[in-house]
């Protein structure tokens, strides 16, 4: 659970080449939630699941989640080395973790390197020659008794399609960022989180996340 919890703060962090500071996206986010990540401290959410220890390390590392895997893997081989585990479940357990570190290592490059510039500039580019000569394409194709008060809204509905269109694909090439359309890890990790400790027997289990504003999950 300590994983999960740095590992969401660690892929919700600002970087530069995101969408979230353009104007549009900010009144959305404004009128209609908030990112849970940056409305509670890191140190609010993990303090709990770690030991005092274990938390000023954590931060002296600079936020890697990779620690607390580190940490899990450190108990599993002293239950080994303590006979508490046989040597299948060891080395079950210890497959789980490369696989953990693994998808973490996949899920921090996804969030650390932005697509190429060429890819945002070239599309504006090409959309914007497209959207130029669309009215005349349009004009064309109309019969001789049509007016140009056809062309333009006809322009305006198929150009906005391809504007949306790319901006779409502009906002799904950052899913960790905190915007609607991302990947909900907040509410996964509760999920998780949930499983967890139903499974092992804890006597608080949090409630799942409600949507926000009816249809908001992150």
């Amino acid at each position: 659970m300590a994983w999960l919890t740095a590992l969401r703060y660690k892929l919700r962090e600002e970087k530069p080449w995101e969408n979230l500071h353009e104007s549009g996206n900010k009144q959305f986010m404004n009128a209609c939630y908030t990112i849970p990540e940056r409305e509670v401290p890191l140190e609010t959410s993990l303090a709990p699941l770690l030991s005092e220890k274990e938390f000023k390390t954590f931060i002296a590392r600079r936020n890697d989640p990779l620690y607390c895997l580190e940490l899990q893997q450190n108990i599993i081989e002293q239950l080994h080395k303590e006979k508490q585990i046989d040597k299948e479940c060891f080395v079950t357990a210890r497959y789980i973790i490369d696989q953990l570190i693994t998808k973490q290592t996949n899920c921090i490059r996804i969030k650390e390197n932005p697509f190429p510039r060429n890819f945002y500039s070239m599309t504006k580019i090409f959309l914007k020659i497209f959207l130029i000569a669309l009215p005349f394409s349009i004009l064309s194709e109309l019969p001789d008794t049509e007016t140009i008060f056809h062309v333009i809204p006809l322009t305006i509905v198929i150009g906005w399609v391809f504007i949306c269109l790319e901006k779409v694909g502009q906002n799904t090439s950052n899913p960790f960022e905190g915007g609607v359309n991302d990947v909900p890890i907040t509410t996964i990790s509760r999920q998780i989180e949930i499983t967890l400790k139903t499974t092992g027997g804890f006597s608080e289990i949090p409630k799942p996340i409600e949507p926000m504003s009816g249809r908001i999950l992150l």
